[in-house]
């Protein structure tokens, strides 16, 4: 070290110095000192007398270079708690001389993390077929077979691993339950999910984004004193942003990726914030395509939210399927959950779960009534969220040139009416029904919204549906469907009792 800090000759380790090693280096350059500081030397020889100011002046330089750039080693163990405790982020983005000073140290932190592999689990309808069985049972003791019976979900692992083991990061990462002693405590947010009807998608979606932090408590490495950031709500805004105010609804996840590292924001950012930010959306793009970072678990992330009725994800591009006022309207309502943090990670899990409030206290869906009036036209004999999160679904215009562009049959699902023929002047005269419960989100698998889940039908049968669904649901005394299976099934019924189109 001290060798280094003279920027003079250093003898080899391990061997007697050759008289080409008493020479001094005259390139006494900073990157040539700061490695030879790396280097463990057992043994420095001091080459040559030196004047006391030339060793002080090196002493100030080298401080300085690993002042602002840092070594790597001290980044990956300290700059994320030292950097978000210290506020800076704000500076980034509103003084240039910061910005300069800490760039560097920005690109340096890596995506957020989340639960890899695991997508058909984060499933709104697998959401809620879990809440009702940690409603009823300890999952950290659960049995494989019976997670199965119960929930349909196969929970797949190794012979010697628990469900509990490989799975508690999603239930813990989606607010469902919190860890005490040997029970997996049931939350808030799973007893609402639990009944049918009583939480929509888009509901839940939103709440998660608003609450999900980097770090997060349901992952290592999260502390009361650690400042987060909102990775979720930061995706939620900057795309109703881009939409509401440049009128474009599409963006890469190269550019979400390059977005959240190069401004550095938590996301409680100003409107006036975010709106600078996206007119930056090339320059992000462009550095999301550069950047080095694992993604995989970030992108993870972004296929669980894209659930949300009006979004539609396809492969690198999310699309927006709203209009500027509705995403204005949206983006003005997202907040990140505040407050007082616990003083661990399970009770923070708890304490996060516990401001789900909107599935009972009231209807999150108003940026939705512009779809109320057309609840009644669509065949329902009466409109609430559900219904209207279920419609938004079905007239996702993005969802819908999709489909048809993927199955450009013509022929009704349920009376085999041939559109095309009967209409030969009108082009897509189908509209898309939605097999899912009313509340259920848009399914992703893979690296897309799935079309699995949709099928054409005309706009008179479409009406006979939404009437037929209310029917049913009147009957049996509930909001919605209690999961999949049984909303198909309700669907195949009317299929099979249907006896063609009768003439007068």
């Amino acid at each position: 070290m001290a060798a280094s800090l003279m920027c003079w000759g250093v003898g080899k380790c391990g061997s007697p110095a050759p008289k080409s090693t008493r020479l001094t280096p005259w390139a006494r350059s900073l990157a040539a000192s700061a490695a030879t500081a790396m280097v463990a030397e057992t043994s420095i020889r001091p080459m040559r007398p030196v004047k006391t100011w030339e060793v002080g002046l090196a002493v100030v330089i080298i401080l300085l270079f690993l002042q602002i750039f840092g070594l790597k080693q001290n980044l990956a163990e300290n700059t994320r708690n030292r950097y978000w405790r210290s506020g800076m982020h704000r500076l980034i983005y509103h003084r240039p001389i910061a910005s300069f000073l800490l760039k560097s140290r920005i690109t340096e932190l890596c995506m957020w993390r989340w639960d890899q592999g695991r997508t058909a689990y984060f499933q709104f309808d697998a959401l809620r077929q879990i809440s009702v069985f940690v409603e009823r049972h300890n999952f950290k003791a659960a049995q494989r077979s019976v997670l199965l019976a119960e929930t349909g979900l196969a929970f797949a692992a190794p012979g010697t691993h628990s469900p509990w083991r490989n799975y508690s990061r999603v239930l813990k990462l989606c607010l469902l339950v919190s860890e005490i002693g040997e029970v997996a405590q049931p939350t808030r947010v799973a007893h609402l999910l639990a009944s049918p009807g009583t939480v929509t998608c888009d509901e839940y979606m939103h709440f998660l984004a608003r609450a999900f932090t980097d770090p997060s408590p349901a992952l290592e490495g999260w502390e009361p004193s650690t400042r987060c950031r909102f990775p979720l709500l930061f995706t939620l805004k900057y795309l109703l942003t881009k939409r509401a105010f440049l009128h474009e609804p599409v963006s890469t996840l190269s550019e979400i990726f390059g977005a959240y590292k190069l401004s550095g924001f938590v996301g409680d950012e100003s409107e006036a914030a975010f709106i600078d930010a996206v007119r930056r959306h090339k320059e992000y793009e462009i550095a999301g395509q550069k950047s080095q970072d694992d993604v995989r678990q970030a992108r993870e992330s972004l296929k669980v939210i894209a659930q949300i009725s009006y979004l539609h994800l396809e492969k690198s591009e999310v699309v927006l399927s709203l209009d500027a006022p509705s995403a204005l309207s949206i983006l003005k309502g997202l907040r990140p959950v505040q407050g007082q943090k616990a003083d661990n990670r399970e009770l923070e899990l708890r304490r996060l779960a516990s401001q789900f409030r909107v599935g009972a206290d009231g209807n999150f869906s108003d940026y939705l009534n512009a779809a109320a009036n057309d609840v009644i036209q669509s065949g329902f004999v009466e409109g609430n969220k559900v219904k209207k999160t279920h419609l938004v679904i079905e007239r996702n215009n993005s969802l819908r040139n999709a489909f048809f562009n993927s199955h450009p049959s013509a022929l009704c699902d349920v009376c085999s009416l041939d559109t095309k023929a009967t209409y030969p002047w009108a082009k897509r005269v189908l509209d898309l029904h939605h097999l899912l419960p009313l509340s259920s989100g848009i399914q992703v698998k893979k690296f897309s919204t799935t079309l699995d889940d949709l099928v054409p039908v005309c706009p008179s049968c479409h009406r006979a549906v939404h009437r037929y669904y209310d029917q049913w649901l009147s009957r049996e005394g509930l909001l919605d469907f209690p999961n999949e299976i049984q909303a198909r099934v309700v669907y195949g019924d009317l299929k099979a009792g249907f006896r063609g189109a009768v003439h007068a």
